[in-house]
């Protein structure tokens, strides 16, 4: 089981503490992500990389916009360096909304994943990079250092364009955090059915970030959390069952969050698509739940705990990892 916990939430300081703590406890994976005014990943994973010894540390995700995919994989070779060998490298759009508030161009989302994932996979590769596309340039950029292991490649996805590259070309699929068990058995059918058409000789891993609150049914911070998530354009549609939920009612739930009417929008929240989106409630339940993910197809459930909740946590993962 993996863990990241989410800079909305938690301090670095508090990031790190619980990392630790995370790698006694039995988690297999540390993925740190990137939200913008909440925390960068890239110090706290350096912090980590000295702090612990076995746990595998990932970017969970950082921008590809963001950060030129020259200054990604310099970054990333460095911290595979000070980790002996521990890194995954996260990579993804970060949300839409962030990249217009910053003035960056995602009209063509695809061209600009690919782009970056060429500049960086070549690079770690100990290329010597020439390239010139319609976001970035790189002109004979190499590593002065090329990491002695390699650095798996993970690209976040949540629709069939982006899905169908990262099964094609990268180490690793990494699902949305509010991925039900339904959507997951979507995508890693889409997965499979994209590496038989290009003949890959190995399907990637396919791992899912999921909102959790083990231990308590009503997190008010799981709520939010799930209806900030659910009201984005067209998610509920990618994410939920079919036939699980009212269109309609997403709709209005969407709008009444957007007029500022939250208590409103919070009542469109019914259990069963909680239930299908988060991990929650006794650890009975939560173990349960994570077994569908399992069941689903997905490698590697990466729980986000909310505040309150990581003790509890903790223990799940102990009682999965049979850590005494």
């Amino acid at each position: 089981m993996g863990l990241c916990p989410l800079g909305d939430y938690y301090t670095a300081e508090e990031i790190v503490k619980m990392s630790v703590d995370a790698e006694k406890s039995g988690f297999s994976e540390i993925w740190v992500p990137e939200h913008f005014c909440s925390g960068d990943a890239i110090s706290i994973l350096g912090a980590l990389s000295k702090m612990t010894s076995k746990v595998q540390l990932a970017t969970g995700i950082v921008g590809i916009a963001t950060r030129h995919p020259v200054l990604t994989a310099m970054t990333a070779a460095n911290l595979q360096t000070l980790s002996k060998g521990r890194m995954t490298l996260g990579l993804g759009l970060t949300v839409l909304n962030w990249l217009e508030r910053l003035g960056y161009d995602y009209s063509k989302p695809l061209t600009l994943i690919k782009e970056s994932f060429t500049i960086i996979k070549g690079m770690l590769e100990g290329e010597t990079v020439d390239f010139e596309g319609r976001y970035f340039k790189a002109r004979g950029m190499k590593l002065a250092h090329k990491p002695e292991k390699k650095i798996p490649i993970f690209i976040a996805a949540v629709g069939p364009s982006m899905l169908e590259f990262a099964a094609t070309r990268a180490d690793g699929v990494l699902l949305t955090a509010v991925s039900s068990a339904s959507y997951a058995e979507r995508a890693k059918r889409k997965v499979l059915e994209s590496i038989r058409a290009s003949k890959r000789a190995s399907p990637p891993l396919v791992y899912s970030l999921v909102l959790s609150s083990v231990g308590q049914k009503r997190n008010t911070a799981l709520l939010n959390g799930l209806l900030d998530m659910l009201s984005r354009p067209g998610r509920p549609q990618q994410v939920l069952a079919e036939g699980s939920y009212n269109e309609g009612r997403m709709l209005l739930m969407a709008e009444a969050l957007k007029s500022g009417r939250r208590n409103e929008a919070m009542s469109y929240l019914t259990d069963d698509i909680i239930d299908q989106v988060a991990v929650r409630g006794s650890l009975s339940k939560c173990e349960e739940a994570l077994i569908n993910f399992k069941k689903a197809g997905v490698d590697l459930p990466v729980l986000m705990p909310v505040p309150g909740t990581y003790k509890e946590t903790a223990l799940l993962a102990q009682r999965i990892s049979g850590v005494e």
